[in-house]
């Protein structure tokens, strides 16, 4: 079984996220979403937020095809209650290639619950969704069922 990890990172969170999982899990790939929009400075965090409440298209570019993959773990900031456009456009051009699609977001905020079950019912055809909240320090338990999920 075959797994790519793809996410989004607007700050770093989600790329160290992504490295450190793929170094719990065998047979593993890695690839980075970029959005052409920049989210970055001082400026960025409430330009990203007002991206995702007005649900922005964006035009993104990685490098896996994930018809290649048996599992795809989307890795997503948290913005505005909502999931990046870049995550969002990464599933409109790639959904009929996604397998198995699993969907992980990060947030400062809580009530990971909310975050994931929004996520989860939005793209009915996802296996899983979780939310790694900085709050609920819920980190360790998720990266135990995920590893032990896409670690067969």
């Amino acid at each position: 079984m075959t797994n790519l990890i793809t996410y989004y990172s607007r700050t770093g969170t989600c790329k160290k996220l992504s490295e450190e999982i793929s170094l719990l899990l065998s047979n593993c790939n890695t690839d980075e979403i970029f959005d052409d929009k920049n989210y970055s400075g001082l400026l960025g965090w409430p330009k990203a937020g007002f991206s995702e409440l007005s649900k922005k298209e964006t035009v993104i570019s990685y490098k896996k095809n994930a018809s290649s993959y048996d599992n795809i773990l989307l890795i997503t900031p948290v913005w505005a209650g909502g999931m990046t456009p870049a995550a969002r456009q990464y599933i409109k051009e790639e959904m009929k290639g996604l397998k198995n699609l699993y969907i992980l977001s990060v947030c400062m905020g809580s009530n990971s619950k909310k975050i994931a079950d929004t996520v989860a019912n939005k793209y009915k055809f996802t296996k899983k969704a979780w939310c790694i909240t900085g709050l609920e320090k819920n980190k360790e338990q998720i990266m135990d069922e995920i590893t032990k999920l896409l670690g067969k």
